[in-house]
């Protein structure tokens, strides 16, 4: 994809939810995390706490990559992270969620392979039907007081 065309095509998506900021948010967004970082020490204490925090932390930035399976040419957005003020805390979560995994939860799958050897010896009825559902923008739909929820129970 040419240059033209991919910022053509990323403008466009950008028209939708978003917005633009009139000042660099990075001052901000480093202040919130802090702030939340103090508001949790049950769970992070002092010493976590500065080792989670990025000691010179840059705004996320946003690229996108064509979904090439489509063939409207839609992009998909990406929010690189690293270095940013959660960059840290995004990784401890990770380990700390994945402790949580159980290898024997059948509601979840890793990819397509994992799905096959999941479903490999499974016996359908003849009038089952497997469907696959393609879900637009999985992230930004996600209720995050429900997450929240969640992630507490």
């Amino acid at each position: 994809m040419d240059k033209k065309d991919y910022s053509a095509k990323v403008e466009k998506m950008l028209k939708g939810p978003y917005r633009v900021k009139r000042s660099d948010p990075l001052t901000t967004f480093v202040n919130d995390v802090k702030d939340t970082l103090k508001a949790c020490p049950k769970l992070i204490n002092n010493q976590l706490k500065f080792q989670l925090q990025c000691s010179n932390p840059v705004t996320p930035r946003l690229y996108c990559l064509p979904k090439i399976q489509k063939q409207d040419g839609s992009m998909r957005p990406i929010v690189s992270g690293i270095n940013s003020p959660t960059y840290k805390i995004a990784k401890w979560l990770v380990n700390k969620f994945q402790t949580l995994n159980n290898e024997s939860d059948s509601s979840s799958v890793k990819n397509s392979i994992d799905l096959i050897n999941k479903i490999k010896d499974t016996e359908l009825a003849p009038s089952a039907i497997i469907m696959s559902f393609d879900v637009k923008a999985l992230y930004p739909s996600v209720s995050i007081p429900e997450a929240m929820k969640a992630l507490e129970k």
